[in-house]
């Protein structure tokens, strides 16, 4: 039998996600970074289901061309009420079973944030250099 071992990057990444939701509070089981999938993973707060936004919905939410999972998830842990009540809204109107696991959109954030307009919402100010597409 193999044993398959994870990248050096990979490990770092799972402690730095660990970092953020640790310094703001969090449960570390809270939101998780789900690379097979390149989304970030989460259970609203009270809940039995899963809720899954892929990284190019936060493109679409942060305004930046690639984002990195980092600030995927101190945006997504920023706005954590907003993105549970996303889910919890989506899984009611489905009807959705305890257990089940579906997506969010950046139109389903956007629209909550900002019922009026179906544009993003702000632009996220980042410390990193956007490198052009």
């Amino acid at each position: 039998m193999t044993c398959i071992r994870e990248k050096a990057e990979d490990i770092v990444m799972k402690l730095r996600q660990v970092e953020v939701l640790q310094g703001q509070g969090k449960s570390v089981s809270d939101m998780i970074w789900n690379e097979e999938i390149d989304a970030l993973e989460f259970r609203p707060t009270g809940y039995e289901f899963n809720c899954v936004i892929h990284r190019l919905a936060f493109r679409a939410l942060l305004q930046l061309h690639n984002p990195e999972v980092q600030e995927c998830l101190v945006y997504a842990t920023g706005l954590r009420r907003v993105f549970d009540a996303v889910a919890i809204s989506k899984a009611k109107r489905t009807g959705l079973k305890p257990g089940a696991r579906f997506h969010i959109t950046s139109r389903d954030v956007r629209t909550l944030l900002n019922p009026s307009s179906s544009k993003p919402v702000k632009k996220i100010a980042s410390q990193r250099t956007q490198k052009n597409p």
